[in-house]
């Protein structure tokens, strides 16, 4: 998801591996909010790649067995997780996931959200790194009302996705969400048409 290079149209295929360290941090954070996901059971990173999120899920998930990453170009190297090669987007699945976590690519973020949340257990929750630029616009105003958004947690400093020490061009956010049904209020976030 990254926006280091603004002079070349992305590929679809192009990668921007999430810093594990950055991952170990939102964790770090989520269990202080959400002390229940250490003990979730199931584990889903949609469009995992290097699987960053279900290496960090590895180690602070103690019910999950096994996290399973979704992704159809997969790397050369293993990691300790269940791997499916599959567009997520196309992917069926009759499983459900009791946490859900991922760096989606910007384009297909809404996607992602909506099928993640057809995948989330009841009292599950959701932890997706995205851009900040992703809560405007007059086209997904629509949009956030679909999704239970509980809180959002700005990074600081920018993340590089491209090598160690440099940063991104853009402002990233770490979003978590619940089920809808969770019954929890959505946070105070309003947009100002002018």
């Amino acid at each position: 998801m990254s926006s280091t290079n603004r002079k070349q149209a992305a590929k679809a295929h192009d990668k921007y591996p999430t810093p594990v360290r950055l991952v170990r941090a939102a964790f770090d954070q989520l269990l202080v909010h959400r002390p229940r996901v250490a003990q979730a059971q199931s584990f889903l990173e949609p469009g995992a790649h290097a699987g960053a999120f279900c290496q960090v899920a590895d180690l602070y998930c103690r019910g999950v067995k096994k996290p399973v990453g979704v992704d159809p170009y997969p790397p050369v190297i293993r990691h300790p997780y269940t791997l499916v090669q599959k567009d997520f987007l196309q992917w069926k699945t009759r499983q459900t996931f009791d946490f859900i976590a991922t760096n989606p690519p910007f384009r297909l973020f809404e996607e992602f959200l909506l099928k993640s949340q057809s995948l989330l257990n009841l009292r599950g929750t959701m932890l997706y790194l995205m851009r900040l630029s992703v809560l405007g616009s007059k086209k997904r105003r629509e949009f956030w009302p679909q999704v239970q958004l509980n809180e959002v947690w700005v990074v600081r400093p920018r993340p590089s996705f491209q090598k160690e020490g440099g940063s991104d061009s853009s402002e990233y956010a770490f979003f978590v969400f619940d089920r809808p049904s969770n019954g929890g209020p959505n946070p105070d976030m309003y947009w100002l048409d002018w």
